[in-house]
């Protein structure tokens, strides 16, 4: 018995901690790839050389570069690396901010470890499995709270070891605040903890004095690094990170508060109360397995948390026992909690941003959820008063935002699946591309990534021209919002530059792409015979002449597409039968058709079943058929898939010409459409 209650100590708490953290955010983890600015990040060290981040980041934080220099040899640049270590940077950070408030209210373990859960799962900032890029604040996390540990220790100590607490506390923060700026604000938590450690043994004023003594280097730093980043940061182009509300403030100082303060007022709300409402907005029915699986690991976190938080004090951890002092936490806690929370914002609404305005700003409150968590604590111990009330209420709270966040790492679970599908079907239908090529879709095939990361990864999938002079081989376009109307095609010139990533490129020179599930199954790659499709737009028709089918070699580079990237090579099914039977028309190759033709037809694929059901998408194996003599076989499944969707008659029709001594089915009624 004894060496189970010994469970329930500070021992065991970090490895509490980590099991959380895997169970809310490492289940999946096999199953993830890399998200929006990864792929750029990545295809810096896949295409060139490490030296190359330093260019990448020149624009805007030109020091940030070392943490991609330090850190890519050892992970690499496949995704499973990057998302183990991320994840442990995630727990480190929480473990870092549970021993640096123990530090300055020791007797209150079990409420700041509850607080370092609650920091820990924090619903607001959902973009975690987006792992290289956001490697980077964790990593500033647990800087910051490694730094703030040591700065507290160095106050218990005299003579030479303060002296080297206060040299690794320094050095920890210059290469926290060397990475970005988000972290920054946070600083000024200092003087405030330092207070509240002093206040245990002195009076008020005695512990602000001290505070501000033992500040002192550290504000002296953080003044350099705002000077710095302000006024002396020389860039090659305009700052992006601009410090727009401060110059405006200079202008118009009740205006730009007055706005100010408008966006600070939603931003919190998102942060301590939108967050964990939409917790609750949880689907009741047609739950899926993963739903079922994220519930559980809910429901194995409310009992986890219950468990261990109820049970640390039997363990001897002390806690605090009597009213005065449990009021002084609540207090100083509050204090703290505030401070943090109105302070980690403060970079977004410095540069005229906010949290809540779109899919990738939750990055802007991710400094706040330290404090967000604290309060939360505060107010759970504030709200109730019995041991197993609070550890239930925090377990309750864990376990709602971690089966959240175990749903958010299935949506990119899946979305990375659409990746993979994406740029193997791309594969199948072109192993090769002649550079430069420029791909142009109707819209973004991955909303909320970025035609910028679905360019870089492309640039991943093929090898690169070595006669492009620092330019990229490919590119990816979307014609909306581009293009309003339907613009001349022939000769549309692409020149694009994201960070050290540049473009050039023209039309036809480029490949027009298509996917729409609403009427097909796989990615298309359209040209000019395509005109009488039923349901491509006006704008997608005008740039068809642009779509030069020519540009795709039939043969793949050695070791393209990259599987350690993309995982093995799908088994060959419907859209890897299509594509390459699209691909074999191209080339005239019809024995090639019809080989794939019958494969699909004995492994059961037919038109009027769902996953092969577009008329479109069996007109190279019609064709096949047809033009090797197998007429009657041809004309059965032109008749099948014309029952299907009767739009795709003229397109039938017009195949059906094409094909030397052939005639179309008589249910297609061709004659009226001449």
């Amino acid at each position: 018995m004894k060496r189970l209650e010994a469970i329930f100590t500070d021992r065991y708490a970090p490895l509490f901690l980590l099991l959380i953290t895997i169970l809310g955010f490492g289940l999946l983890l096999p199953w993830l790839g890399f998200y929006w600015d990864d792929w750029a990040k990545i295809s810096v060290a896949r295409l060139g050389r490490l030296g190359d981040y330093a260019r990448y980041y020149a624009e805007d934080r030109p020091l940030s570069a070392w943490t991609h220099i330090l850190f890519t040899p050892l992970l690499g640049t496949t995704p499973l690396p990057w998302h183990i270590f991320t994840l442990l940077l995630r727990w480190l950070s929480a473990w870092g901010a549970w021993w640096c408030l123990n530090q300055i209210w020791p007797p209150a373990r079990r409420q700041n470890l509850a607080a370092a859960v609650l920091f820990l799962l924090h619903p607001v900032f959902i973009s975690q499995p987006a792992a290289v890029t956001f490697h980077q604040q964790w990593l500033q996390f647990a800087l910051f709270f490694l730094s703030f540990g040591l700065m507290l220790s160095a106050q218990r100590r005299t003579g030479r070891a303060a002296i080297l607490l206060h040299a690794a506390a320094l050095a920890a923060m210059l290469a926290q605040l060397s990475v970005t700026e988000y972290f920054a604000p946070l600083e000024l938590l200092r003087p405030l903890g330092l207070y509240f450690l002093f206040r245990q043994q002195q009076s008020a004023r005695a512990s602000a004095r001290r505070a501000l003594r033992a500040w002192a280097p550290y504000l002296l730093v953080t003044a350099l690094y705002v000077a710095w980043r302000l006024f002396f940061l020389k860039l090659p182009g305009a700052d992006p990170y601009r410090a727009e509300t401060l110059y405006a403030f200079l202008q118009s100082p009740l205006a730009t508060l007055a706005r100010v303060a408008r966006v600070a007022l939603v931003d919190e709300l998102e942060i301590l109360v939108n967050a964990w409402g939409r917790l609750l907005q949880a689907p009741l029915n047609g739950l899926t397995l993963m739903d079922w699986a994220g519930a559980a690991a809910g429901l194995l976190a409310v009992a986890g948390v219950t468990l261990f938080l109820a049970r640390y004090h039997a363990a001897g951890a002390q806690e605090v026992a009597d009213g005065t002092a449990e009021a002084r936490w609540l207090r100083q806690a509050l204090i703290f909690g505030v401070a943090a929370v109105l302070l980690g914002p403060v970079p977004a609404w410095i540069t005229g941003r906010q949290v809540v305005f779109d899919f990738h700003s939750d990055r802007y409150a991710l400094p706040a959820t330290f404090g967000a968590g604290l309060l939360l604590a505060v107010l759970v111990y504030w709200l109730s008063q019995k041991r197993l009330q609070r550890a239930l209420l925090v377990g309750v709270l864990a376990g709602c935002a971690l089966a959240f966040q175990f749903g958010v790492a299935n949506d990119y679970r899946w979305e990375w699946t659409r990746q993979q599908r994406f740029f193997w079907e791309l594969a199948w239908r072109a192993p090769g591309l002649q550079a430069p090529t420029a791909l142009i879709m109707e819209s973004e095939p991955f909303p909320n990534q970025g035609l910028f990361s679905t360019s870089a990864a492309l640039n991943l999938m093929y090898p690169q021209h070595a006669g492009l002079a620092g330019r990229l081989s490919y590119w990816v376009y979307a014609l909306r919002p581009r293009f309003p109307q339907p613009p001349d095609s022939s000769a549309l010139s692409f020149n694009t530059t994201f960070r050290s990533l540049h473009f050039e490129g023209q039309t036809p020179q480029s490949l027009l792409l298509y996917q729409n599930p609403q009427h097909g199954n796989c990615l298309w790659v359209l040209s000019a015979r395509d005109a009488a499709h039923p349901y491509l737009s006006e704008l997608v028709k005008a740039f068809l002449p642009a779509s030069d089918l020519s540009r795709i070699e039939p043969v793949a580079a050695a070791g393209y597409p990259p599987a350690d990237i993309l995982g093995a090579e799908p088994v060959r099914g419907w859209c890897s039968l299509f594509e390459q039977a699209d691909l074999a028309r191209q080339l005239g190759d019809w024995p090639a058709v019809v080989t794939l033709a019958d494969e699909a037809l004995a492994q059961g694929h037919a038109p009027e079943h769902a996953g092969s059901n577009s008329p479109y998408e069996w007109l190279p194996m019609i064709e096949g058929l047809a033009r090797v003599g197998r007429i009657d076989e041809a004309s059965t499944l032109t008749g099948r898939a014309y029952a299907t969707d009767p739009a795709y008659r003229g397109m039938l029709c017009d195949l059906w010409e094409t094909v030397p001594g052939g005639a179309a089915p008589e249910e297609l009624r061709c004659a009226e459409l001449r």
